[in-house]
């Protein structure tokens, strides 16, 4: 059995950068994580950045990587890896972008576009099916160098970007 101080170390943010893979470990689970590994509110993640006073984290959940990183206390962070601590085996997600084009078509210089929202998904083919979804028709998909685009689809545009997510150890 492992004694909980080998999970909980005093972290602070100095000890953690953008990028770095962590473990998010609540103070109620740390004796359960301790003995079995697991723990029903264990979190996986990557630093996204640091302040004064907090880890900003971008969680995996429900097998994506959330957009919007959460502002965690380091003491509840493991950052090291080894054959007990393995991040789940995802590589790359799908950035589904949906680009609002209802202010084009007016005098040059007044035209612009806004983004209606992002959404990422672990898979290319649910970003295609929530696009659809959204536009309301089946769309016919355009290869990029970055993914897919819908193309012109009259007041809307949608992008699915892949990305990848270094994996290093």
């Amino acid at each position: 059995m492992k004694s909980p101080n080998f999970i909980r170390e005093e972290n602070t943010v100095n000890d953690f950068q953008p990028e770095d893979r962590v473990i998010y470990v609540p103070t109620h689970a740390i004796e359960e994580y301790s003995k079995h590994g697991k723990h029903p509110n264990v979190e996986y993640g990557f630093v996204k950045s640091v302040n004064e006073y907090f880890v900003f984290v971008n969680y995996f959940r429900h097998n994506m990587l959330q957009y919007t990183a959460e502002a965690t206390n380091p003491k509840d962070l493991i950052k090291q890896y080894n054959k007990d601590h393995e991040l789940p085996k995802i590589m790359k997600c799908y950035e589904l972008v949906s680009e609002n084009l209802t202010h084009l078509g007016g005098p040059m210089g007044s035209e612009y576009t806004t983004t209606n929202f992002r959404k990422y998904f672990n898979d290319s083919k649910k970003a295609k099916l929530f696009a659809e979804k959204d536009f309301g028709k089946k769309i016919k998909w355009l290869k990029t160098g970055k993914g897919w685009t819908s193309g012109d689809l009259s007041w809307v545009m949608y992008y699915i970007n892949e990305i990848k997510i270094k994996n290093e150890k």
